[in-house]
């Protein structure tokens, strides 16, 4: 019989394999001729690997499983801010394009994290300059040398 410590973990390669196929799919029906804003940034390249992977984490899981505290019970402010963050950034990003939409999630992020000592103007002055710069780059990278489409949002295509 399993001890109180034992029932409290969970199989980690079963979690992970099982998200893994969850975001496989996820993106798989997002693809068409007529992509989605989320199915240009999974190629279908990536795909066959990235279900591989996930089927090799529940195999793993079924023979070898590392089993760790659960996680969801570790849940604690800084993680459930990422997730809001990173969710609405998806969220915002047919709106407000990915530039803004990043833009804004990681300056929420760098904020909220920031010592209260920190939280001065100059350190959000800053963290905006870096982050534009940081978004706008990885913005020209993806779109100018991997030729992935990123959505610039309804909102900046108003103003072009």
């Amino acid at each position: 019989m399993a001890s109180d410590e034992q029932k409290k973990l969970i199989n980690s390669d079963y979690w992970g394999g099982c998200t893994v196929l969850l975001i496989v799919l996820f993106f798989w029906l997002q693809l068409s001729d007529d992509f989605t804003p989320f199915g240009v940034f999974f190629p279908e390249r990536v795909m066959p690997l990235l279900t591989l992977l996930g089927i090799a984490l529940l195999i793993k899981g079924r023979f070898a499983p590392s089993m760790r505290p659960n996680f969801l019970r570790g849940i604690n402010t800084t993680m459930l801010t990422t997730m809001l963050c990173g969710t609405g950034w998806v969220i915002a990003f047919e709106p407000l394009g990915f530039v803004l939409s990043s833009f804004v999630a990681v300056m929420i992020m760098l904020i909220v994290f920031a010592e209260k000592e920190e939280r001065t103007f100059a350190y959000i002055a800053k963290s905006a300059v870096g982050t534009l710069i940081c978004m706008g780059t990885l913005y020209l990278i993806f779109v100018h040398f991997l030729n992935v489409t990123l959505p610039k949002g309804r909102l900046l295509e108003a103003f072009i």
